[in-house]
């Protein structure tokens, strides 16, 4: 893992390539980068990992199913699609590209994203803005709830101690009230015996969405009593 989904924590994960490569030579190295384009500069050459999957559609403004997938020249011949077509004995990029009926709405739409993502001001302005917004939200959330941080943010998310008790509410549950009586949806866990929020931050949010997030857990606490 790059990025570790439920929590937000970002994991050394560059760091623990070099550190397996170097123990175990021959060892296949895959780096879960789900949560990384549109939130991490990775320079995937310099990466001593094997094999490197990232969504496009989390952070960098694609339709749903869009991902990338790297993978090293001499890996390459081995990586076969896990549908075949009748492009199976063509080149690495005609094995993936081509399969038969799917739909390519998001695969095509994956240029236009970027371009977008661009006109938010690449990943320097985006990460200005976001990082910018995960300060205000950290701040703004542990003020107003009195509760604690998981870990102190590098990414666009963070994850922070809910003011209701576990015991009041179980984490799905938690998700499905605000998206019904809020229209917020947020990322919740039950870790060490406490509820954990997972915020995400992203260019179309302001600091008023974080405002409503804290006044709607408050809420919720009260109504749960």
């Amino acid at each position: 893992d790059a990025i570790a989904s439920p929590t937000g924590l970002e994991v050394p994960f560059a760091s623990v390539c070099k550190l397996v490569r170097k123990r175990l030579p021959n060892a296949a190295i895959v780096v879960d980068g789900a949560h990384v384009p549109g939130q991490l500069s990775v320079n995937l050459d310099e990466l001593d990992a094997d094999y490197f999957t990232g969504n496009v559609h989390k952070w960098l403004f694609a339709p749903r199913g869009c991902a990338i997938l790297y993978v090293r020249k001499h890996k390459q011949e081995a990586c076969r699609s896990p549908i075949v077509s009748n492009m199976d004995e063509g080149t690495f990029a005609d094995r993936f590209n081509v399969q038969a009926t799917r739909d390519e709405t998001a695969f095509g739409s994956a240029a236009m994203a970027v371009e977008v993502f661009e006109k938010f001001g690449g990943m320097q302005g985006v990460t200005k803005y976001n990082t910018k917004l995960v300060r205000y939200g950290v701040e703004k959330l542990r003020n107003e709830w009195g509760t604690e941080l998981l870990y102190e943010p590098t990414t666009f998310m963070f994850a922070i101690a809910c003011p209701i008790a576990e015991g009041k509410i179980k984490a799905d549950e938690l998700m499905r009230l605000l998206l019904l009586y809020f229209r917020i949806q947020i990322a919740a866990f039950s870790l060490q015996d406490k509820l954990w929020i997972r915020v995400s931050c992203q260019v179309y949010n302001t600091e008023d969405d974080i405002d409503c997030l804290a006044s709607a857990v408050l809420q919720l606490k009260s109504m749960l009593g």
